[in-house]
């Protein structure tokens, strides 16, 4: 009987410090990390939306993404046929921030050296 109980008193004691270990851990290194992925869901979020009501306004021009200048998109596109684009006009070139995801304060300072 004492054995069992030595045993079960054991196990609590380490189930107890591996939680209470485990939540200080993710509450002190964890938070930026909750902060980061809730940026990327709002900008995710404003991407669509803005996508959605682009397409209810009945914005909807070809505009292929183009990355290098050796290689069409309309080389591998299904549609070309139906949007009939031509290569060299209304193509857009990739435009994103360097960090998408880090906080506006964060990213001022960077910019502006003193």
């Amino acid at each position: 009987m004492r054995l069992s109980l030595a045993a079960y008193v054991s196990s609590f004691f380490f189930d107890f410090c591996h939680g209470l270990c485990t939540f200080l851990v993710l509450w002190a290194v964890g938070e930026p990390w909750i902060a980061k992925l809730n940026r990327i869901r709002l900008h995710l979020d404003d991407l669509v939306t803005r996508m959605g009501e682009q397409l209810y306004g009945g914005q909807i021009a070809a505009e292929p993404l183009v990355v290098s200048t050796n290689r069409s998109p309309c080389a591998w596109c299904d549609y070309d046929f139906i949007c009939c684009h031509e290569t060299g006009i209304g193509e857009r070139g990739l435009e994103a921030p360097a960090k998408p995801f880090e906080p506006e304060a964060a990213a001022e300072d960077e910019e502006e050296p003193t």
